[in-house]
């Protein structure tokens, strides 16, 4: 078992769980900590919660108080089955067989966590040579969900690119092949005559597999 809490008094939610083969957990203290193990018994500590998002963990928290202290699954278990024990504030809930017995109630919880742990995607503006011309395309959504992008996206960020020399006519001085702007204030820029080898040629590639001025401007 993992070290116990530093401050037990402050634990809103904590789950630990797994068999003799491997073991991880995570904990979320009233203040909004926030820390994880995996493996060894040694928690990492994370970005913390806001107060907002503690009230919303707190809010199911308490709506899985009603559990009883023990939750067994049907069946013989298997001698590695994996076992969890849940702390809601200052309530303990064992579940075994988990996760396949697991309630819902302690499911909600987990999701809830891993959803506010999901950071906002940053919007992007991509500007790109098409031949003759310059497009530019609003992303508002994460770049890796729109499958348009998703040979552009290898071309400009895969490591070890490489690709023929396609037939694409190179942009005027001064204008690259792909511009992409977030709204987090940085930018990635592709030239015709970047130095990276085999760079250029993939996103030429790229860029000419797709008739990109008939695309919406907006993408997501």
């Amino acid at each position: 078992m993992a070290e116990p809490a530093r401050d037990a008094a402050g634990v809103l939610f904590a789950y630990e769980a797994g068999n003799h083969l491997h073991r991880y957990g995570g904990r979320v203290f009233e203040d909004g900590r926030y820390e994880l193990f995996s493996g060894e018994p040694d928690w990492e500590a994370f970005e913390p919660f806001t107060a907002d998002q503690v009230d919303e963990i707190a809010a199911a928290v308490d709506e899985a108080r009603g559990l009883p202290a023990e939750i067994h699954g049907t069946g013989t278990p298997p001698p590695d089955v994996a076992r969890a024990t849940f702390t809601l504030r200052d309530k303990e809930v064992l579940v075994d067989q988990y996760p396949r017995a697991s309630p819902p109630e302690l499911e909600a919880i987990l999701e809830l966590i891993a959803r506010l742990r999901k950071k906002a995607p940053v919007a992007s503006t991509w500007t790109v040579w098409t031949g003759t011309d310059t497009v530019t395309l609003d992303v508002p959504c994460d770049m890796g969900d729109v499958p348009v992008l998703a040979d552009l996206r290898d071309a400009l960020f895969m490591p070890s690119p490489s690709a023929a020399a396609p037939r694409l006519q190179d942009p005027p001085a001064g204008t690259p092949l792909v511009r992409i702007e977030f709204a987090n204030g940085e930018t990635h820029t592709v030239a015709a005559d970047e130095d990276e080898p085999g760079r250029a040629d993939a996103v030429k590639a790229a860029l000419s597999a797709t008739d990109w001025a008939k695309l919406p401007p907006r993408l997501c």
